[in-house]
């Protein structure tokens, strides 16, 4: 049989006054380290990812995996001119800013037109809307050499020509952020 220990009384108050002491900085420091054991690492989002973001929260849609906003003529360009409106000149802006923070440096801008009119004037007229909303973006720091610029005059309708309504929405500018030139998808 195993013989009973007793240890003296003073030696009992001294470690029970030593555990009340050190039990709360213990606790804390116990509740700390499992605290870190358990928090799980911030995933940050990938590049391709913020891209992704950026676009859409500007307005662009995936097509064929490129990303497309088109600028229509009504809030952009007075009929059978290539005069950006001042007014959007804060879109140009916003939109360069945020595009160029997201790593996407590159553009493709394209022109379209109504069918009215000869076809070579309505290719040009297409084009020289393209470059001026090329310029603006230059302005706000897109490289020229990284913006193509191309007049498609009416091949691309997204409506109707048969009607002023129809033919509005057709004179337009498409931005596109084409898809090879982005962050690989994870």
């Amino acid at each position: 049989m195993m013989e009973k220990i007793t240890m003296p009384t003073r030696s009992r108050t001294v470690i029970a006054s030593i555990t009340r002491r050190l039990a709360k900085p213990i606790v804390v420091v116990a509740i700390f380290l499992l605290a870190a054991c358990q928090a799980t690492p911030t995933k940050e989002a990938t590049l391709y990812q913020r891209q992704v973001a950026t676009l859409r929260a500007l307005g662009f849609a995936e097509r064929d995996g490129d990303w497309l906003m088109s600028i229509a003529e009504p809030i952009s360009f007075d009929i059978d001119k290539a005069e950006l409106h001042p007014s959007l000149d804060p879109l140009i802006k916003r939109m360069a800013r945020d595009l160029l923070a997201a790593e996407i440096p590159v553009l493709h801008i394209e022109g379209h037109t109504d069918n009215t009119g000869p076809r070579e004037y309505n290719e040009q007229l297409s084009l020289r809307r393209s470059e001026a909303v090329a310029t603006v973006f230059a302005h706000y720091g897109f490289m020229h050499s990284n913006i193509v610029c191309r007049g498609l005059a009416w091949d691309f309708p997204i409506a109707t020509n048969a009607t002023r309504q129809g033919r509005a929405e057709n004179r337009r500018v498409d931005v596109i952020v084409p898809a090879d030139t982005m962050a690989s998808a994870p």
